[in-house]
C-alpha cells in the first residue's frame, strides 16, 4: 500500500499499475472501476497528477488480517493545489490486499474525502 502512494507521488503509473490485481474494485466519490485496466485508462494518470502536487498527513492507521488477505485503514489530510490555491480535504482510505504466489496485490480501494472545514474569521 505505501508502494502505490510512493509510486503516485513520483509520477509512476507503470509501477502503481504493477501493485494492483487484475480485478481490483475501486470505489471513489460515489463511483466504481472494476478493474486494473479500467483505473488505468480513466483515473490513474489524474491521481498521479493529483498526488505529485499535493501534501497529504496520515493522523490514524490500522489493520488486520489473516491467511493470504489483509485490509489497511487510513485516515488523514490532503491539500492538493488546484489553481495555484490549497484547498484541504479530510481523507479516508481501505484497501484490502491479497497474497497470491507469494506476490502482494492490493484487490479493493475505497476512498473518501470531505472538505476540511475552516476556522471562521
Amino acid at each position: 500500500m505505501d508502494a502505490f502512494h510512493a509510486a503516485l507521488k513520483a509520477g509512476d503509473t507503470s509501477k502503481a499499475e504493477s501493485l494492483l490485481a487484475d480485478a481490483v474494485l475501486i470505489f471513489e466519490a460515489g463511483g466504481a472501476e472494476r478493474s486494473r485496466s479500467a483505473y488505468a485508462a480513466h483515473h490513474l494518470a489524474a491521481d498521479a497528477a493529483f498526488a505529485k502536487l499535493a501534501t497529504e498527513t496520515l493522523s490514524r492507521r490500522s489493520g488486520g488480517g489473516g491467511g493470504n488477505f489483509a485490509w489497511i485503514a487510513s485516515e488523514g489530510a490532503v491539500r492538493p493545489q488546484t489553481d495555484g490555491k490549497t484547498q484541504p480535504r479530510v481523507t479516508t482510505e481501505t484497501m484490502i490486499l491479497q497474497q497470491t504466489a507469494g506476490v502482494w496485490r492490493i484487490v479493493h480501494v475505497h476512498w473518501s474525502s470531505r472538505t476540511l472545514p475552516t476556522a471562521p474569521r
